[in-house]
């Protein structure tokens, strides 16, 4: 029969109150996240932050501060079709994509209302052009 090698657990609590259940790390008795040496949970809520957003740079491809604003018609298309490639090779997942989608909607509906806008608006003046061409006839 083989015995397991148990290794000693962290001292610290959980913010619930049960028990840290992480091995202890060094000599303090006290896993990363606990030992007040190297900073804590302060430290590592610091880390899990900048981890998260390094990660996300990473999964994603940019940071949300490099994206470009939408032009055209065609940069909506590229972004969509960027979207669509990093959905099926789960770079990105449902609910970013569905954020991503909803935003390049809105600004379709938005950019479409306004060349409507323009095109009523060319074809009402061209309209009153023709008809005061064919009053001064």
């Amino acid at each position: 029969m083989t015995g397991s090698i148990t290794k000693p657990k962290c001292m610290g609590t959980k913010v619930n109150g049960d028990p840290c259940s992480s091995i202890i790390l060094g000599e303090s008795g006290y896993c990363i996240a606990h030992d007040p040496e190297t900073g804590g949970p302060d430290r590592m809520r610091e880390m899990g932050r900048k981890g998260l957003e390094a990660q996300k740079a990473v999964r994603i491809g940019f940071t949300f501060a490099e994206l470009i604003p939408l032009k055209t018609y065609e940069d909506a298309k590229e972004r969509l079709d960027v979207i669509s490639r990093a959905a099926m090779s789960g770079l990105l997942d449902d609910k970013a994509c569905n954020a991503a989608i909803r935003a390049i909607s809105e600004w379709v509906k938005t950019e479409s209302e306004a060349a409507t806008k323009h095109v009523v608006e060319t074809l009402a003046k061209e309209i009153d052009r023709v008809k005061r061409q064919i009053g001064a006839a």
